[in-house]
């Protein structure tokens, strides 16, 4: 869907194997599920499970904050029973240059912008994302070619399909406008 989604709570669940994200809009249309392995970061640890609740809009503004080059940094101490609110490092190892004309030098340095995301209470939250393993499936694939996919089926139409074959041997997306359709298919 190409209109943006008002999502307002997306709960995250954290644990040694990865983190799992979900969210449902807000007229329970629409479910957005992701979940990112521990092995996909260049770095990851979590102690223990976790459950945090974040207002999407709150967090998008922090993320929009964000470089291509930053690595993203999340923390959240629940040693008291609950966390009630999330760290979120945005950082970047950087160079400039120092000094005159004669003696200028390089130097390298890390920047770090921090920020306190107030958390909500996941569990008093009505909207529940239905865990619907029937039909769960795992489509990997470059950001990038999801982004050309996107851009140039967007031309066509504000909604988007995708159809995973019966047999897992392809994808499907498509878009079918007023006055003209379009797809792409990966197949084996």
């Amino acid at each position: 869907i190409w209109r943006p989604l008002r999502l307002s709570i997306m709960c995250r669940v954290l644990s040694s194997a990865g983190m799992k994200l979900s969210a449902m809009d807000s007229n329970s249309v629409t479910i957005i599920s992701l979940s990112l392995a521990s092995h996909a970061f260049k770095r990851y640890r979590c102690d223990r499970t976790l459950k945090l609740g974040v207002k999407v809009e709150s967090l998008k503004k922090i993320m929009d904050t964000a470089s291509s080059h930053d690595s993203l940094v999340l923390m959240a101490d629940d040693s008291l029973g609950e966390a009630d609110e999330m760290t979120i490092s945005l950082e970047a190892d950087m160079s400039m240059s120092v000094g005159g004309d004669e003696k200028r030098k390089k130097v390298k340095w890390t920047r770090v912008s921090t920020f306190e995301l107030g958390l909500v209470n996941v569990e008093q939250d009505s909207r529940v994302v239905p865990d619907n393993r029937e039909e769960a499936v795992t489509i990997e694939m470059s950001a990038d070619e999801f982004r050309r996919i996107v851009s140039e089926l967007k031309t066509v139409d504000d909604t988007l399909r995708v159809q995973v074959y019966s047999d897992n041997s392809g994808v499907r997306f498509h878009a079918q406008g007023e006055e003209s359709s379009g797809s792409f298919m990966m197949r084996e």
